[in-house]
């Protein structure tokens, strides 16, 4: 699992959940995407063949889309199963705390996209 920005927070709470069905764990925190950024998501992924990316910002354009671009250039045939990507809903963030809280990435949708990702075969 990597993460930018914020959702580091998001995906250290993720990792620190206690739960044996989740089964391997490398966390990373994507500060910059230079060179040593790079290769330290791509060595998560050859020891764990998966990858969950958390951004706040959208799925179009984003931070996590570069990531995602980037293990499809160099470590494609270390994944055995397709990168999975928890952002925030495509729409402005709303003003009012309960829409923001809809709109970004949650703990819970981290938790489910991580076990569904586990689980795939």
């Amino acid at each position: 699992m990597t993460s930018w920005s914020e959702p580091s927070q998001l995906a250290g709470r993720r990792r620190s959940r206690p739960s044996s069905s989740t089964g391997s764990r490398a966390t990373s925190s994507s500060a910059q995407m230079t060179e040593v950024g790079t290769c330290t998501v791509t060595a998560s992924v050859a020891r764990t063949r998966r990858i969950v990316i958390v951004d706040e910002g959208w799925k179009s354009g984003s931070i996590s889309a570069e990531i995602a671009a980037r293990l499809a250039e160099d470590a494609l045939y270390e994944l055995d199963a397709p990168v999975r990507r928890v952002c925030s809903r495509e729409v402005p963030v709303p003003y009012a705390a309960h829409l923001e809280e809809a709109a970004l990435p949650r703990v819970e949708q981290i938790v489910a996209t991580a076990r569904a990702l586990v689980a795939q075969r």
